[in-house]
């Protein structure tokens, strides 16, 4: 993850590693990391009464207009 063309390392609020550009500029950023990112997903889902899905990606009109769309996609191609 890049900031303006500038490397940034981010920690993960959940399980604390750092992610992003681990060389790169530390400010104290967080997020949640790939390794975490579906069962924060799908907890959230859950809790706002959807079905939990993420990491099942391509399933028609339910990730045409999901929000976490772009997220799952690169949950896949970590894998």
């Amino acid at each position: 993850m890049k900031s303006n063309g500038i490397g940034v390392r981010y920690y993960c609020i959940l399980c604390n590693i750092a992610f992003g550009d681990v060389s790169g500029k530390d400010i104290g950023s967080h997020g949640v990391c790939i390794e975490c990112l579906a069962d924060y997903i799908n907890k959230k889902k859950i809790s706002k009464g959807f079905t939990p899905c993420f990491g099942m990606l391509n399933q028609g009109v339910v990730c045409d207009s999901c929000r976490y769309r772009k997220f799952c996609e690169e949950y896949y191609r970590k894998e």
